[in-house]
């Protein structure tokens, strides 16, 4: 069966680690990647070969935004 990676920026740790541990509820096959900013975010998509199925942002991060983030992500080709 193939892994499917989901990425999530959120500043909250709780509230990352709820996610990740309900998207492991629902199916063991998911990889949750956090990152504490959508800088992080950024970094984190760049450093990995397989691009997420899913980025899910918080809105509302120090440093980088969900807003900012998208921004970035819509304005790259892939």
């Amino acid at each position: 069966m193939s892994k499917k990676i989901i990425l999530l920026a959120d500043d909250d740790r709780d509230d990352a680690e709820m996610f990740c541990e309900a998207l492991a509820d629902i199916d063991e096959s998911i990889i949750c990647h956090c990152a504490e900013n959508g800088d992080q975010a950024l970094k984190m998509l760049n450093s990995h070969d397989k691009t997420p199925e899913v980025v899910f942002l918080d809105l509302n991060m120090p440093i980088m935004n969900g807003w900012e983030c998208l921004k970035r992500l819509k304005s790259e080709e892939r």
